[in-house]
This record gives C-alpha cells, structure tokens and sequence, in this order.
C-alpha cells in the first residue's frame, strides 16, 4: 500500500479527488479513539484498517469499519492491555479510494487489576490451602502474604508467595502446630498492586501424635 508523506497532503491530486491526513490516538480506559484530518470535499466516507504490532510489524492489516461523510473520529474497542495497535485511515467514494493516511500505533497500558475476592483458607493434611477468586481480566499473576498470629493482631505482614495469572489456590506447607496464621491476597500486573482481599486466619491444630516405634527389651 503506497503511503504519501503528509508534506505533500496540501499539494496532493488524487484521481478521485480525496485524501485523509493525521491519524492519531488517545485512550479512555480499554479502548482506542483515533482521529483525523478530513482533506476531502467529495467523500462518500472513510474506511479504518487496524493491525496488531506496531506499524512496522509483518501483521496483515485488517478492516475495523467505515464510517460516515465528514466523520472524523473512530473507537476501537476493547482492545487489550499490553498490546501495541496500529492504524491507518483512507476515504472513500463511488470514483474509488484515496491512498491512505500515516499509520499510527499505541501500547495500551495496562491499569491496576481488580483485587481478588472470595478469598478462604482450608486445612488440609495439616497445610494451609489459600484460595480466592479470579476476578480480573488483566493480570499477569498474585501475590500472597502471610503474618503470623490473628487477622486483629500486631503481626507482620511477609511476602508469602507469587503465582501466575488464572491461579486461585497456594497450599502453604511452612506451618507450626498449634500456630495461627493471617493470609492477604492481591492480583498485580505491571501497573501494580490491588488493594489485598484478607482470606482471614485460622488455626493450625496439633495432630495425633506419631506412634513410638522399636520398642525392644533386655533382660537383667
């Protein structure tokens, strides 16, 4: 697809006439807003390609839509955190299309996940299992603390573990019989942290002792 640099927009003569200069993007939240400089008189509207990478990268161009007579704007939307989008804009009439605009792209940032919730905690085999609800779209993984003693108390807070994006569960085998334990977990990506969702704490009992092995005798 030829490109013509926007140095020669103002001079350009195209044979049907039309040309479209400027993209450029903004986001609100999850989506992309392009705009763009309307330099026809004569079009019927304007067609929105997109692609995934930036406007160098081998991805094939994809139509997004089309849009109206004098129209200059277009959201895309959702598209992904953490993914780089990139554009390009031409217009359009029944004598056929004008080249298109400068390719525009942007990464879309990711924003701080939302906490996990439904957090709880289990005994089982005498370790603590840890779980929660996965209800963000958009992390990249959780982190788990640990303090020692109840949820009300003084202790402090330590970093327990991470784990990958989807999980929902930590097993916790690093217990002592007879101690309580307090767990916080926070879904994170590279925006940062949620606010902790407090699993609460409980009690790790002590179990039936093992029973003596190798009891032998001697006579005297």
């Amino acid at each position: 697809m030829k490109r013509v640099p926007l140095r020669w927009v103002l001079a350009a003569v195209v044979a049907v006439g039309i040309f479209v200069f400027g993209v450029l993007t903004f986001a609100q939240a999850a989506q992309n807003v392009l705009t763009w400089t309307d330099m026809a008189n004569n079009e019927d509207g304007f067609t929105v390609q997109s692609k995934v990478g930036g406007c160098a990268s081998a991805t094939a161009w994809g139509t997004l839509g089309t849009v109206g007579i004098n129209v200059q704007t277009y959201t895309h939307s959702p598209v992904n955190e953490g993914s780089t989008y990139a554009y390009q804009v031409n217009a359009y009439n029944t004598a056929g299309a004008s080249a298109w605009s400068n390719c525009a792209e942007r990464l879309v940032p990711y924003t701080i996940p939302i906490q996990p919730t439904n957090a709880a905690l289990a005994l089982v085999a005498g370790k603590v299992v840890v779980s929660w609800l996965d209800v963000a779209s958009n992390e990249t993984g959780y982190k788990v603390q640990k303090k020692p003693g109840a949820c009300t108390g003084t202790g402090t807070w330590a970093p327990l573990a991470s784990v990958g994006p989807n999980v929902q569960s930590y097993t916790d085998g690093a217990v002592v019989q007879g101690q309580r334990y307090c767990y916080g977990i926070a879904s994170t990506n590279s925006a940062g942290d949620s606010a902790y969702t407090s699993a609460g704490d409980i009690l790790v009992p002590f179990t039936v002792p093992a029973a003596p092995a190798g009891l032998s005798i001697a006579g005297g």
